[in-house]
């Protein structure tokens, strides 16, 4: 009877010796001389070769021994092998069988998962929505789609048009049934946008009055892309130089409430009239124009203010690259409406274009400016005016030259600014800043990159002095500039910079977070939160602040990190482990200005 599997240790295993063969001296050498020759062998050859062939017997002998050895070792071996052989081959067997059926059982599930599909969805809560709940999930998701087809252009980053190709959402809610189908046709706040492409005219027309036939009355937002003349310039015959006189493209829309044209040719807003009448212009609210940053640099022969005198109701205008010639343009028009002003200059400078005086002339009553400027031209003169409900300026810092040289030396006055932000990234702006804040005395917030390592000293202007700023927010903040915050005049005992700040935001790269220690943080806190026994000030001789708000990357040493969780309170933050931020002092977890805005 074969052995059982497991009565077997094959975990043993047989291993000989390997057997070693001893050179003699006559194989070492002139061999040849001894061996390879008849001649009869000297008395001492003899001598040795019989001492030799003696070593080779025993070697031999016990080779035999080894080899015995050796054999019963393998014989020992034989059952179990030929046992675990046996079982093997059975167990592979049995593996195989098993396989088959699972396969066939998985095959039958796969089969089943169809109909399984088709009752869950029977059962499926959403057929049991009351349709004016059903309704506003189709809007959020049309809201949704449309949103990733949007491009902030109030950050300086490259533009470019809509992905006009992407598969519409509204169309494909109304395509999964007649209930949905129904449905989304009496939901005119689903075909509230939409994008046409004027590249593939024979598409436009249709798709165009497909949202407007359900959208109603409901306000639309129009997008444009591919503006051309060859979409317009149709002849009433072949022997004919006459264009044929159609109705707006627009004209089928009730209620227009934005419209965002995106073009490449210069001779594209020369057809904007083509687009919308006049009376669709006056119900107009945002305005978007957006040119191919790869354009040639070529002034088109068109005047903005003609089609704007119209927008008597336009709330918000968006120029991104377009380059608009000057001797056209019309400086008595005038929009008090517009509230909203966003300009991305194009980028190569010309002297014959429009420049952001002109543009502030339109629209004296701006609350909000983002200028990008991608050149260097600097406007010569500006006339002296008023902007009195100007109250944010977001720009970058080719940009804040052009702003400083309009709103220094009362070429511009605005009481009510009160806050900047920029968003160059590795320059230090602190000169034109300082000159800035000189001329706007009003401005209290300002929001900036403190990515770069100011140089100052008591006697030297910088916007590090300005005494009337109250909320300061650094993001990439290097470690000169937290340093900075903690200094004070040896001379006069005073803050050194910024002795009324109240609100402090910083946020520190990751260079600054690899080098932190809790020297600097334990300065910073005392110099700026804590108040001396004597008075109402710091040690620095600073006001306290009100607010503190820290933000390091998850890199930050163990000991400072301890040291800043002594003084601050940890925030939980939207883009979870990776970012640390605290606040001082404690307060409800929904006051986290790292979500918004601090100004």
């Amino acid at each position: 009877m074969a052995t059982p599997i497991t009565s077997y240790d094959y975990r043993v295993a047989y291993t000989p010796p390997t057997p070693t063969l001893v050179d003699h001296p006559l194989q070492r050498g002139r061999d040849g001389e001894y061996l390879n020759n008849n001649r009869a062998l000297l008395p001492e050859e003899q001598t040795v070769l019989r001492q030799l062939l003696e070593s080779r017997r025993r070697q031999a002998v016990q080779l035999d021994a080894m080899l015995a050895e050796a054999s019963q070792a393998r014989n020992t071996l034989e059952e179990p092998y030929q046992d675990l052989k046996g079982h093997y081959e059975s167990m592979r067997c049995s593996y195989l069988v098993a396989q088959d059926y699972i396969e066939n059982i998985r095959q039958a599930r796969d089969s089943m998962q169809p109909a399984i599909e088709r009752l869950r969805s029977l059962l499926h809560p959403i057929r049991r929505y009351p349709q004016d709940i059903l309704s506003l999930i189709f809007v959020a998701a049309v809201e949704s789609n449309n949103s990733q087809d949007s491009y902030d252009t109030t950050e300086p980053k490259t533009l470019y048009p809509p992905r006009h190709r992407r598969r519409n959402t509204a169309l494909d809610i109304s395509q999964v049934c007649r209930a949905w189908r129904a449905l989304a046709h009496a939901t005119p706040e689903m075909w509230s946008t939409v994008r046409i492409c004027l590249r593939k005219s024979a598409s436009a027309a249709p798709w165009l009055k497909l949202f407007t036939g359900n959208a109603k009355a409901v306000p639309m937002k129009v997008i444009v892309t591919h503006l051309q003349p060859a979409y317009f310039n149709r002849r009433t015959s072949v022997d004919s130089d006459d264009e044929e006189k159609s109705t707006p493209l627009l004209a089928s829309v009730q209620r227009l409430h934005s419209l965002e044209i995106h073009y490449s040719h210069f001779r594209a807003l020369s057809y904007l009239s083509r687009l919308a009448n006049n009376a669709k212009l006056e119900e107009l609210n945002e305005l978007t124009i957006q040119n191919d940053p790869g354009m040639l640099p070529t002034i088109p022969e068109f005047d903005l203010s003609t089609p704007l005198r119209h927008t008597i109701n336009l709330k918000k205008l968006t120029l991104v690259y377009v380059c608009l010639g000057l001797s056209l343009h019309d400086a008595s028009v005038v929009l008090p409406s517009v509230t909203h002003l966003i300009i991305h200059t194009s980028f190569v400078p010309d002297s014959n274009c429009l420049v952001l005086p002109h543009y502030l002339a339109m629209f004296p009553f701006v609350q909000e400016l983002v200028y990008f400027q991608n050149e260097t031209a600097i406007p010569e003169s500006v006339v002296l005016m008023e902007m009195p409900h100007l109250r944010l300026i977001k720009t970058n810092f080719a940009g804040l030259s052009t702003i400083v040289a309009c709103f220094s030396a009362g070429r511009i006055l605005s009481p009510d600014l009160h806050t900047i932000r920029l968003t160059t990234e590795g320059q230090n702006p602190s000169s034109d800043l300082s000159t800035f804040f000189e001329a706007n005395p009003s401005i209290r917030c300002l929001e900036m990159p403190g990515d770069f390592c100011p140089t100052l000293t008591a006697s030297t202007p910088n916007l590090f002095h300005h005494s009337s700023l109250h909320t300061l927010s650094l993001w990439k903040a290097s470690l000169g500039c937290i340093q900075l915050l903690t200094m004070s005049d040896g001379d006069t005992g005073q803050a050194l910079v910024l002795p009324n700040l109240r609100i402090l935001r910083i946020t520190c790269s990751r260079s600054t977070t690899n080098v932190l220690t809790d020297q600097v943080f334990e300065s910073l806190y005392r110099n700026r939160c804590e108040v001396t026994t004597e008075g109402q000030l710091t040690n620095i001789g600073a006001k306290p602040l009100s607010q503190l708000w820290f933000m390091t990357h998850e890199a930050l040493q163990a000991g400072v990190r301890a040291t800043i969780e002594r003084r601050m309170a940890y925030v939980p933050h939207h883009r979870g482990g990776r970012l640390l931020a605290y606040r001082w002092p404690h307060k409800p977890a929904e006051d986290n200005p790292f979500d918004s805005n601090l100004c």
